[in-house]
């Protein structure tokens, strides 16, 4: 007795399957859309973060959302809280290339800055005293000697 039959989709099948590869085409049908969307989904973030990872000058960011595929989350992630980048920063080609990230490192070089003419300031107010009193200490030892 022959277990195959003759369907004309597949050829020769096994008596009994042809309804699991009917049922696969169909879901396979059914999610494409879907699957669609989860690839162009993953390609925008991926190149949205790549461009940016570039710019910034961070090789080994690039190389892991190069080679890591997270459908965009680890992309998402990067892009808003690792970058710091706001939405209107996103699209924009004249965010800074140096890697900064929050504009700390800005902010921190206003602060150097800030401390060293602070710093400055003090040497001076400090020479300026320390002069007052050699003049007061100059004036009162030749007020204290007897005249010759």
């Amino acid at each position: 007795m022959n277990t195959y039959t003759e369907q004309p989709t597949n050829g020769w099948a096994q008596a009994g399957q042809g309804g699991a590869h009917s049922f696969a085409n169909e879901l396979m049908i059914l999610l494409s859309p879907f699957i669609f969307f989860l690839l162009v989904w993953s390609l925008f973030w991926k190149g949205l973060a790549l461009w940016h990872a570039a710019r910034r000058g961070q090789p080994w960011w690039f190389l892991v959302l190069l080679l890591v595929n997270t459908l965009g989350l680890l992309e998402i992630i990067y892009v808003f809280l690792i970058s710091r980048l706001h939405y209107e920063e996103l699209f924009s080609p004249h965010v800074s290339a140096v890697c900064d990230v929050g504009g700390r490192r800005q902010q921190q070089q206003e602060r150097q800055r800030q401390h060293e003419e602070q710093r400055q300031r003090d040497i001076e107010a400090h020479r300026a005293q320390m002069q007052q009193h050699h003049d007061d200490t100059l004036r009162r030892d030749s007020a204290a000697q007897p005249a010759a």
